[in-house]
């Protein structure tokens, strides 16, 4: 505590941030096509690849 200012602000930003994260919590996600009310119709799928292929893709893309 030897400087008081700072830690005073430091503290504040804390709850803040803490504040947000916990509102974000109660607020509804955007709309999006994934979060519609589930129906007979939902779906899931997925695919197998090999991941050297996939790496080599990216890396001919020029991919982070």
């Amino acid at each position: 505590m030897t400087q008081p200012r700072r830690s005073a602000e430091s503290l504040r930003d804390a709850v803040i941030g803490v504040g947000e994260a916990l509102s974000a919590g109660f607020q509804q996600a955007s709309a999006t096509p994934f979060n519609v009310e589930i129906g007979p119709h939902r779906r899931f799928d997925w695919l197998r690849f090999d991941l050297a292929q996939v790496k080599e893709v990216k890396k001919q893309l020029a991919g982070p």
